[in-house]
């Protein structure tokens, strides 16, 4: 095999695994937007049940249900400090 050849050969195997690395980042960005979907689809999911249930819900919730009440009425708290700052 002549230098040129084994150059040229040398090139397409670099084209190649170029071709084959960008491949995969699009079907990793691919995966990323299916996780995203996903993700969200479960959120509605969850807040849909915290909507209709959560006052009264399953024995395995009650912990996740007591974390977001908390976390709502925190956040209601800290939104009228905020506004009470901006009047200021």
């Amino acid at each position: 095999m002549s230098f040129m050849d084994t150059l040229a050969s040398k090139g397409k195997e670099a084209a190649d695994k170029a071709k084959n690395l960008a491949d995969i980042a699009g079907l990793k960005a691919k995966v990323g937007g299916c996780d995203a979907q996903i993700k969200k689809a479960y959120e509605e999911i969850g807040k849909k049940y915290f909507e209709e249930i959560g006052s009264e819900p399953g024995a395995e919730y009650v912990d996740a249900c007591e974390t977001i009440k908390k976390a709502m009425a925190e956040k209601e708290e800290l939104e009228e400090k905020i506004a009470a700052l901006k009047e200021n």
